[in-house]
């Protein structure tokens, strides 16, 4: 018989010790593992096989392919991504820049915002907006929001701006996740917001974008 791997299993006979050499026939015996030992070499795929079906060709092209690699390209300020090669699709972390705080009653400036270009339509994350203490006598107390934070800047009249119970806050920038296919070598604007101003400024947005490459 001729074998039947690796469509399926083959069910060869063995031979007693009383069969006689033509019962089962001795030279069928030898001829079903010949058989059975070229379809197993053929599977399994001499050194640097080409055969594309072995094993050995699909392990070496795995080994070659290596495990996917998560990278971000981050943006601290406006600019201009670049898909690298073999890249499809990217997710985008966004954060708009947080709104600057006044101690009177006139609000700071709200803060810009961030964005992403891709193809398929662009993904805004809003800046924060401004705010004012409107306090009398004057908040005596500021703090200036962290760059790339989209943090509010914070206005108090406590002896430490920690104590928030009785300062003001602006508004953060707000934050956005959003994926998108991409074009290798294909140019993506990105737009960082700018803090907004004020006694206290809101500090700057951000712009994550993560993507795998083998």
């Amino acid at each position: 018989m001729a074998t039947n791997f690796p469509a399926s299993l083959d069910s060869l006979t063995n031979p007693t010790s009383s069969d006689s050499l033509n019962s089962p026939s001795h030279s069928a015996q030898h001829a079903n593992v010949n058989d059975a030992v070229e379809a197993l070499q053929l599977k399994v795929g001499i050194d640097s096989s080409a055969d594309t079906s072995s094993l050995e060709y699909r392990i070496a092209q795995l080994e070659a392919a290596g495990s996917p690699i998560v990278k971000v390209a981050a943006f601290t300020s406006s600019g201009t991504w670049t898909v690298p090669a073999g890249v499809t699709y990217a997710v985008a972390h966004i954060r708009g820049g947080g709104g600057g705080c006044n101690d009177s009653t006139s609000n700071g400036t709200a803060g810009g915002n961030s964005s992403v270009a891709f193809s398929g339509g662009t993904v805004t994350a809003l800046g924060g907006l401004g705010m004012a203490t409107a306090m009398i006598p004057p908040a005596t107390n500021s703090a200036h929001a962290g760059n790339n934070t989209g943090q509010g800047g914070i206005v108090a009249v406590a002896n430490s701006v920690a104590d928030v119970g009785v300062g003001v806050s602006a508004y953060a920038g707000a934050e956005i996740v959003a994926g998108d296919t991409v074009t290798p070598a294909a140019s993506i604007t990105v737009t960082v917001g700018a803090g907004g101003t004020g006694t206290a400024n809101g500090g700057s947005g951000y712009v994550w974008i993560e993507y795998q490459e083998s």
